[in-house]
């Protein structure tokens, strides 16, 4: 997605260039429509940007999305950070068998597991034992 961010003396407008969406982002989904939230934390102030029925694979040009567009009060600006998060709407599909929440401790800890296997595996081999 491209978004032009104007600046006037009191506010910042995020304005939607353009849009490609070439895949879902959902592993093993099957619907090629979906909604489409683009939300958008600058400076502590949030600009969501809500797209229905979103088709997969397909470029949507200025014409398309403009009409998106967010503004926010220049004032309310604090240190300029930022922090972009897309999301994708429901499919109407059944995904809680195909998608697990795994905690970065439980990943990380599974990646130590792995190695400390490998580490003693090659170890044996050279030792001997």
């Amino acid at each position: 997605m491209q978004i032009k961010i104007q600046r006037s003396e009191e506010r910042l407008s995020f304005v939607p260039y353009s849009l490609f969406y070439p895949k879902q982002l959902r592993p093993y989904g099957i619907n090629n429509h979906h909604g489409l939230t683009v939300a958008i934390d600058f400076g502590g102030n949030d600009v969501t940007m809500e797209f229905d029925k979103v088709e997969v694979g397909r470029y949507y040009n200025q014409k398309a999305v403009i009409t998106h567009g967010k503004t926010i009060e220049l004032a309310k600006v604090t240190p300029y950070t930022l922090k972009i998060t897309v999301t994708e709407g429901p499919d109407n599909e059944t995904l809680a068998g195909l998608l697990q929440a795994v905690s970065s401790s439980d990943v990380v800890a599974a990646q130590q597991q792995i190695l400390k296997t490998y580490i003693d595996k090659k170890i044996a081999e050279k030792t001997g034992k």
